[in-house]
């Protein structure tokens, strides 16, 4: 069986268009992800863990008898 003469060209035209996605991609993030917009707007880390992560402690003052909701 003979290969196709289309064939062997078509690998090195994806891996071409593939190379240029990647560096439009990289090209896109430098420009627009790669500074925060607000300079002036930061926050302490610990205060981004106690709001993402809940890390503060969370009293329970629920007694064991009560079913209902706490209020919020």
């Amino acid at each position: 069986m003979n290969p196709d003469p289309d064939g062997p060209r078509l690998s090195p035209t994806l891996v071409i268009i593939v190379l240029i996605k990647i560096a439009l991609l990289l090209v896109a993030k430098h420009l627009w992800f790669s500074q925060p917009i607000a300079h002036h707007m930061n926050v302490e880390p610990q205060r981004l863990d106690q709001q993402f992560l809940n890390t503060a402690p969370t009293p329970i003052s629920a007694p064991s008898g009560e079913h209902h909701a706490r209020p919020l």
